[in-house]
């Protein structure tokens, strides 16, 4: 809404909880340095716009003048048939939030995510592109292999923090179960304090964004085997309530699951499942009580749904 900012810290430097409550139940798409930005996906590829979801537009603005600078923010999205679709593109969000930066300090951090560890099964890579603050000097992206650790492959590589480059694969990059990818950051700390990862632009950060999918084909059906044709979560049942309500879910094939509830403020409340599942349809219920089995006020709460490849968020109101 017009005139509606959404800042993260208070005039004292303390973060906003509200800012960051709206913050978790949003699922990141997109976000470039670049005022013109195209993803470019092979043909049969697409996104998938889930109608549970809306767009937020959150541009980041920098105005050095003394005048009030106005402007417009533009997303185009073009709209193709699920019958011309062989694969559906998910986000590639990796990253190290552990970052501690001494002062004074050339430091260089490394993390290896593996492909069977965070997927469960080959991608294909279609887009990658760094993002980091001014602190960074390289941001190196290498292919491995678990079984030959001599295997180190550059398949990206950014020497400018404020631009990095958004590389486009073709042919894509495929990686097998066996392989993962590994993200080197260079940071030249040239101030007297430790900086740690943040929001801020003093602050630092180490993430890796892309587009990828899987070898999984849109459109399989998988019923005549018993199993669900395609992940879903129901809305929370009853609701509102009091005490209890419960949440059905179905995975088409085994999948790592974590539903936690959340506050109104973005607390967290507690954790309802963190395991690996089956293939099924599963439900688990909540019985309005914290991690400590104290019983929660009455209020709205949220339940954030995560598996490898999605992300939803519902929402339930406790009646007291």
């Amino acid at each position: 809404p017009v005139g509606v900012y959404r800042d993260i810290r208070d005039e004292n430097g303390n973060y906003i909880p509200e800012t960051f409550a709206h913050m978790a139940y949003q699922h990141f798409v997109t976000g470039s340095q670049y005022q013109v930005f195209n993803y470019n996906l092979p043909e049969g590829v697409a996104f998938k716009l889930d109608p549970q979801y809306g767009i937020d537009q959150n541009s980041h603005y920098l105005n050095y003048t003394n005048d009030t600078t106005y402007g417009e923010v533009y997303a185009n999205l073009h709209m193709v048939l699920l019958s011309e679709i062989e694969h559906v593109a998910e986000i590639l969000q990796l990253g190290e939030t552990n970052l501690q930066l001494p002062p004074q300090e050339v430091t260089t951090v490394n993390k290896t995510v593996w492909i069977e560890d965070e997927f469960g099964e080959p991608i294909t890579v279609i887009q990658l592109m760094s993002h980091a603050h001014l602190n960074n000097e390289s941001f190196s992206v290498y292919r491995r292999n678990q079984n030959d650790p001599g295997v180190r492959e550059l398949i990206y590589l950014a020497l400018d923090w404020e631009h990095p480059p958004i590389h486009q694969y073709d042919p894509p990059l495929e990686f097998g179960i066996d392989e993962g990818i590994e993200m080197e950051a260079v940071y030249n700390n040239e101030t007297n304090e430790m900086i740690e990862f943040g929001f801020l632009s003093t602050d630092e950060m180490m993430f890796l964004f892309g587009i990828y999918y899987t070898n999984e084909t849109v459109g399989v059906d998988r019923t005549d085997q018993g199993l669900p044709g395609q992940f879903s979560i129901s809305a929370p049942y009853p609701n509102p309530f009091n005490p209890s309500t419960t949440i059905e879910y179905s995975l088409p094939k085994g999948n790592a699951v974590n539903i936690t509830v959340y506050d109104l403020m973005g607390n967290k409340v507690r954790t309802l499942i963190d395991d690996d599942k089956a293939a099924g349809t599963w439900s688990i219920l909540w019985d309005s009580k914290n991690e400590s089995g104290v019983s929660v006020a009455a209020g709205i709460y949220f339940f954030n749904i995560r598996t490898n490849h999605f992300y939803y968020t519902k929402k339930a109101v406790l009646l007291k």
